[in-house]
């Protein structure tokens, strides 16, 4: 495997830092495009363990910070579900190392938002893994605590009102229905922040084709080597299933 470190710009002129892994020999397989949570970064330990081993299986993987996020520029209290897509699409347009024609997309937590809502306005998925995700968002978001004019979405990550209300356009549930491409969701048995019922949700409401792995005694992070060794097993049998022949 070779990895490359590249740092491109986005919409806005900030600096966006991306790692692509490259599988040897070359491959003719859709790349893997992987989606850190927010407030997360490229090197969190669950996307990192999958990233770094598909490319064994034949698999070009890529993760980037979102802007606010990691080595990237930009503020966190800007990073809204539409600057993330706009991200996305400055990473792909950019990136000239790897065949981008046909991708399969991995949105973890938060980004599972985002993953959605890209998959439904871009033809090139050809299929999208979810982890994590929370199916209820609008709901969520009504709960959220107010700290003076800000939003806590948790921990000390605050946000404005036009972070949340950006947010409110992309109903993970609606767009699931609308995407056509295979779907796989993986979710921890134990996950103490987003409950394993909303991603049976998220699975019952996916139209096509479409694959729901409960993560045994997993909490939302995977801490252990065996849940995320697990959790990569089913990942390659789902793309084997339905790319091993590209």
């Amino acid at each position: 495997m070779e990895t490359i470190r590249q740092e491109i710009k986005n919409k806005q002129g900030e600096k966006l830092v991306c790692e692509l892994n490259i599988s040897e020999p070359e491959t003719s397989k859709p790349l893997v495009l992987i989606l850190h949570a927010l407030t997360g970064k490229k090197e969190n330990s669950t996307i990192s363990f999958i990233a770094k081993s598909l490319p064994s299986r034949g698999y070009n993987t890529l993760q980037f910070d979102f802007s606010g996020h990691g080595e990237s520029q930009g503020k966190l209290e800007d990073a809204t579900a539409t600057k993330q897509l706009e991200d996305i699409s400055a990473v792909l347009q950019q990136i000239k190392q790897v065949n981008i024609s046909k991708l399969i997309l991995i949105g973890n937590s938060f980004s599972v938002i985002t993953a959605l809502a890209f998959a439904k306005n871009n033809k090139n998925v050809a299929g999208l893994i979810l982890i994590s995700g929370r199916a209820h968002y609008l709901k969520y978001i009504e709960t959220l605590e107010k700290a003076g004019d800000k939003y806590r979405l948790f921990g000390e990550a605050l946000a404005d009102k036009s972070f949340v209300e950006d947010y409110k356009q992309y109903d993970p549930l609606a767009n699931i229905k609308s995407v056509t491409c295979p779907i796989l969701v993986i979710h921890g048995e134990k996950d103490d922040v987003i409950p394993k019922e909303d991603a049976e949700l998220l699975y019952k409401s996916a139209p096509s084709s479409k694959d729901l792995f409960i993560v045994p005694g997993a909490g939302h992070r995977f801490m252990e080597i065996e849940q995320k060794q697990k959790a990569l097993d089913r990942i390659i049998h789902f793309l084997n299933a339905n790319f091993s022949q590209l």
